[in-house]
């Protein structure tokens, strides 16, 4: 599609570029543009909406709320025409136009062009609106019509496209799909002529906007429609905005080297000789940047003679610094030239006030140059004295290098977006940062990875299969991914890759298994050693916990007593304990119990059944889905007796009309409003004066008062402003504030650990001692590293075990709650104790409160942590493959895409995207945008290393697999899909496209283009089957299109197979089909049904008899493969024919040949 012209100046309205419009001048440009368009008062449009869609319930906004498109009899039945600034004689065309009325305000700072155009969008918007309706309405477009258009666009594309405009409040609710077609058309054009950079993030599944462009323009002239809607002064739509994960500030003119330098001081010789004296010593010590900031002080208070003379100081210090970060970076020799022209605009910003960002940003460049120079060392006597001086006191920690390096880089980076340069010079250096990290990180990795693979295997870790060489590579890999984002390694962060992982730990042997240490201890020692100042080891509340759970999860007796006893039965206990503490508090009915009581009893029939049902649960997987079943079966059968009944009287025609009649109308409107309003006014009155009576001659006059003051034109412009006020409050603090309330709670914990965390381990790196320091530094960091052991000992125990449990919502309840009912009646009899043994009475209380308050922590943290510890040994695994966390927080890919309470994260993502756009779009900072920018990338490199480990190693190590590498060339996300594209070298320009998309709640996968597919031998296909099969059950994935088409294409055995794949939507049910190339009739398919799925014709018969369905062939999450069945298939020959995985089940997974 021809694009608008996106340069060229602005055009003025006739008077300067700055001249405004009153709202006269304003209604005046918009009704020559557009004569149906009318500019009304906000809360007049919202009433229109609210009424014309018939919506109700408290707290509702409108939908759509600034424009609307209305035919003139029902909007004549909403508003008067003096409220559309009419008289009452006017006439009103068939179709009305409305738009909301600027703020006069907003019109005194707005510049008119830039108000001009915001009408032209509403009217290019209103107008392709306008224009898809009255095809609607004509049957010019039908709903068979926009079924085959939404197949064009994708249905997972257009499940992206609806949930976008529902999540900022575009969809009407009685138009359906029709209305989301419709609404979909207008602001894609609308985003497509106004703002074409904007278009890839509000619809980042539409990767194929061509596509998209040809099915819309067959319904809607769009070009003609932008270019009559332009209203007279209008500039013209241009777009040079962009947004990235680098540039977050408003951009600043571009300069060149001798013009950093214009905002000089008053010239005075004698500042400049003391700046210039001040340079010499950092100079000398190294210290290049602080040299340098001195002298671009003494540039801008030099004399006209001597400014060249500081000028090339400072060029001469920012080429010092561009060699050493060449010989630390390995920068190749036409790299400085691009630094040499960043660097030197950021030291002339460095006078620029006090400590600022391009000082601290050259600081952390030059960081990284003394981190590669200069050794470092711990000088560590704690570590001496417990080793019995089997450990040297002062040690040399060659892994800390490349870990310091890569943390100084992304230090720098994170300051770029600030920094205050051109905004070409910030990408300039972005692109050489980051460039220079990757090259860090890859070096780090290739030096630390020997160590970890050495520790792992000295400790028994090692793989006896395929899968689980694959399993320990990405082990190793997620190691590494925690050292190079955070610096460090802690036994947490092995214990949960373990626990993750396939590769697991074997039961305890023997006794001396216990009392030396599983493997995870074991190589939590060997680990201390190997990265020395990277990996920490576990203190020994950590490793007492790790020991005493092998004993409970790693040894069939403890196994027994943990499924049998403790998880159903304890579980029970608290939870019904935690239950009966949360009523007593909401009902208020709190009784005094004696200490250690908590109103439940171990052995009450409650407990025991439900400790009996859990146990079930547990170790039961039949009893599991008897139980799903039961409640699937429970809830269909509610649905059907209670809420459909409900719906359907709510929407019945009868009612309808009943409701929206003329005399409903009138007795709502001057009966029961003002006789609820008179209730109230009773009700309030004889609460404050009871001897007041109320009388049939008093509710009479107040019921007479209330009609005439709400059924005025005052009374009803009041009650709508008030309407209006409460929506807009509910909307900005109702149910959504309160879900980002939790969320905001639960992340600030996170952050407060990650912060306490992050500045022990700043402590530690202080107390490292460097190469060059004096011997009288080691000194001190010696004395002082072994003050700071015992601290950080007890902050870490106490903030992690004891305090952060209890102030997290989320382990506070039930665990820490029950505890505390459990102890804090001792608060008395330890006080008693305390007293006895001498202690004065006031600290005797603070001390015994203090002490037991903690103790709840302990067993919050005692749950939190153990929930990791079971999977980590090898008789735990799940039996079958499964969903695995993919995303940096955990989420599965499932998580990832489906939209939900606690899943979702794309979309989430991409909705703050487009409101930061929005919002730097108009004039606000770029910085909160460009964050969401890297949030997004960041979860495309998780979803890159989860395929590059699950998959590419999976092929990469089989012997079998003799073709050519296959590579990621490129990764799309949307908000509710992952496309990936794949290559090889030996089929260039043939890729594969593989798509994962939650549609309908469902997570479906599909081969969109078979690519270098079709080029594989029948052995070579087989394999890449496996490994796909392999990779969707890693991704949760539970429906595979390859399967439903092939499914669908069937037919009876008398019958000539159809020459077209039906269209097909997925519904949280199951398929709805329509098997006509007209798509005019319909039949669906209820997934529920098992074990064969028979087609139930919805709308029409179809021309040809549908296939019944086996549903372990079209459902692909309901066929299990066993982790046993998974190492068999690939320790054997995975390409012969006959494989374990070569099931009915899985050969249609793959594209045809």
């Amino acid at each position: 599609m021809e694009q608008p012209a996106q340069d060229g100046p602005i055009e003025p309205t006739g008077g300067e570029p700055t001249s405004r419009l009153t709202s006269g001048e304003l209604e005046l440009a918009v009704r020559a543009a557009e004569p149906a368009a009318f500019l009304v008062l906000p809360r007049i449009l919202r009433r229109v909406i609210i009424h014309d869609q018939q919506l109700t319930g408290f707290g509702l906004t409108a939908p759509h709320h600034t424009c609307y498109v209305i035919d003139r009899d029902p909007l004549l039945t909403i508003v008067e025409k003096d409220e559309l600034g009419l008289p009452d004689h006017a006439e009103l065309p068939e179709k009305v136009i409305l738009l909301a009325r600027p703020d006069p305000g907003m019109l005194e700072e707005t510049p008119a062009e830039a108000v001009l155009l915001d009408c032209w969008r509403l009217l290019f918007h209103c107008r392709v609106h306008a224009a898809l309706e009255t095809k609607l309405q004509t049957g010019e477009l039908t709903p068979a019509s926009i079924r085959r258009a939404v197949h064009r666009i994708g249905r997972a594309e257009f499940d992206e496209i609806r949930a976008i405009l529902a999540h900022d409040d575009l969809l009407l609710p009685t138009r359906g799909e029709n209305g989301v077609y419709v609404e979909f058309a207008a602001v894609y054009f609308e985003l497509r002529f106004f703002s074409p950079g904007f278009l890839g993030d509000y619809f980042p599944g539409l990767w194929n906007l061509g596509a998209v462009d040809d099915v819309l323009l067959a319904d809607v002239a769009a070009e003609e429609l932008f270019h009559q809607t332009r209203p007279a002064g209008a500039p013209k739509p241009r777009d040079t905005f962009a947004i990235d994960e680098w540039a977050e500030l408003s951009e600043e003119p571009d300069f060149l080297l001798g013009d950093v330098f214009l905002f000089d001081e008053v010239p005075s010789q004698a500042k400049y000789r003391l700046l210039m004296r001040r340079s010499r010593r950092p100079a000398e010590l190294g210290n290049v940047v602080r040299a340098a900031i001195y002298h671009a002080r003494a540039r801008r208070c030099a004399t006209p003679e001597l400014a060249d003379r500081a000028e090339a100081a400072v060029k001469n210090d920012v080429h010092r610094l561009i060699h050493r970060l060449q010989a630390a970076l390995e920068i190749e020799r036409t790299g400085p030239p691009h630094w040499r022209e960043s660097l030197f605009a950021l030291v002339a910003q460095t006078p620029r006030g006090i400590w600022t960002v391009e000082a601290r940003l050259l600081y952390d460049l030059q960081k990284v140059c003394v981190d590669h120079e200069r050794e470092v060392y711990t000088v560590d006597p704690v570590e001496w004295a417990l080793s019995l001086g089997r450990r040297p006191m002062k040690r040399a920690l060659p892994s800390q290098r490349d870990v310091l390096m890569l943390k100084h880089l992304r230090s720098a980076a994170g300051r770029l977006g600030a920094a205050r340069i051109a905004d070409g010079q910030r990408r300039q250096l972005a692109r050489l940062v980051h460039d220079a990290m990757e090259r860090v990180e890859a070096r780090l990795r290739l030096r630390l990875r020997p160590r970890i693979d050495a520790a792992l295997d000295q400790v028994g870790l090692k793989p006896s299969n395929l899968p689980e060489q694959v399993a320990r590579s990405k082990l190793v890999e997620e190691l590494l991914d925690q050292i190079s984002e955070r610096g460090y390694l802690t036994i947490g962060d092995l214990r949960d890759a373990i626990s993750r992982n396939n590769l697991k730990l074997p039961d305890l042997a023997e006794a001396m298994d216990f009392l030396r240490g599983d493997q995870l201890l074991r190589a939590d020692k060997l680990l201390s050693l190997a990265l020395d100042g990277v990996y920490r080891r576990g203190e020994f509340y950590m490793r007492w916990m790790q020991r005493l759970s092998s004993l409970a999860f790693g040894t069939p007796p403890g196994r027994f007593l943990t499924r049998f006893a403790a998880v159903p039965f304890g579980g029970a206990y608290v939870a019904l304990a935690g239950l009966h503490h949360l009523w007593e508090m909401i009902a208020g009915k709190e009784q005094p119990r004696a200490p250690g009581e908590t109103g439940m009893s171990f052995t009450s029939p409650a407990v025991l059944l439900l400790g009996v049902f859990i146990l079930c649960l547990v170790n039961s997987a039949g009893f599991r889905r008897a139980v799903g079943r039961f409640l699937d079966h429970a809830y269909r059968g509610f649905h059907a007796a209670v809420i459909e009944p409900i719906r359907w009287l709510v929407q019945s025609r009868l009612l309808q009309q009943i409701v929206h009649s003329r005399p409903f109308t009138i007795a709502f409107r001057y009966l029961v409003k003002p006789s609820i309003w008179t209730c109230i006014v009773w009700r309030l009155v004889a609460v404050n004066n009871p001897a007041w009576q109320m009388t049939g001659g008093k509710f009479l006059m107040i019921l007479l008062a209330f009609n005439v003051v709400l059924n005025s034109r005052p009374g009803r412009n009041a009650e709508e402003v008030a309407a209006d006020w409460i929506a807009q409050g509910w909307q900005r603090f109702g149910w959504r504030a309160i879900t980002n309330l939790f969320w905001f709670i639960i992340d600030t914990f996170k952050r407060v650990l990650a912060l306490v965390e992050r500045f022990m381990y700043s402590v530690d790196e202080f107390l490292r001692f460097r190469g060059g320091e004096t011997r009288s530094s080691m000194v001190a960091k010696a004395v002082l590293g072994v003050a700071w052991f015992f601290v950080a000992y007890v902050l870490r125990f106490a903030v992690k075990v004891l305090i952060e449990p209890q102030i997290n919502p989320i382990k506070h309840f039930p665990v820490v709650t029950v505890s505390h009912k459990l102890l804090l009646g001792l608060i008395p009899h330890f006080t008693k104790i305390l007293r006895d043994v001498g202690m004065e009475k006031a600290l005797a209380g603070i001390t015994a409160t203090a002490v037991i308050t903690s103790i709840p922590g302990l067993f919050g943290f005692l749950v939190w942590e153990l929930k990791e510890n079971w999977r980590l040994y090898a008789a735990n695994r799940r039996p079958n493959l499964g969903p695995i966390p993919i995303g940096s927080h955990g989420e599965t890919m499932s998580r990832l895409l489906k939209p939900g309470f606690h899943s979702g994260t794309l979309a989430k993502r991409y909705a703050r995207l487009r409101k930061a756009e929005r919002r730097a779009r108009t004039g606000g900072s770029r910085r909160s945008a460009g964050k969401h920018v890297r949030a997004i990338r960041h979860a495309e490199l998780s979803i890159r290393r989860w395929f590059s480990r699950e998959f590419l190693e999976l092929l990469a190590q089989s012997k079998q697999w003799t073709e050519p590498q296959i590579t990621i060339d490129e990764i799309r996300l949307g908000t509710n899909s992952v496309r990936l594209t794949l290559g090889t070298a030996a089929a260039a320009g043939e890729p594969l496209q593989m798509v994962f998309e939650a549609e309908s709640g469902r997570l479906l996968a599909d081969i969109s283009s078979p690519g270098w597919i079709c080029r594989l031998p029948p052995e070579r296909r087989r394999m890449l089957t496996a490994a796909v099969v392999g990779l969707y059950k890693t991704a949760g994935v539970e429906l595979v299109r390859q399967q439903i088409a092939n499914e669908l294409a069937g037919s009876g055995p008398d019958e000539p197979a159809p020459r077209f794949t039906p269209y097909y939507t997925v519904a949280p049910e199951g398929l709805s089909v329509w098997p006509d190339v007209g798509a005019d009739t319909e039949v669906f398919y209820d997934l529920r049904e098992e074990p064969w799925i028979a087609p139930q014709s919805i709308h029409g018969l179809p021309m040809r008899r549908m296939p019944t369905v086996e549903r372990r062939r079209i459902v692909f999450g309901e066929v299990p493969v066993a982790w046993a069945v998974w190492v068999e298939a690939w320790n054997n020959d995975v390409s012969r024919p006959g494989n374990p995985l070569d099931a009915p089940e899985f050969s249609t997974i793959l594209p045809p040949q």
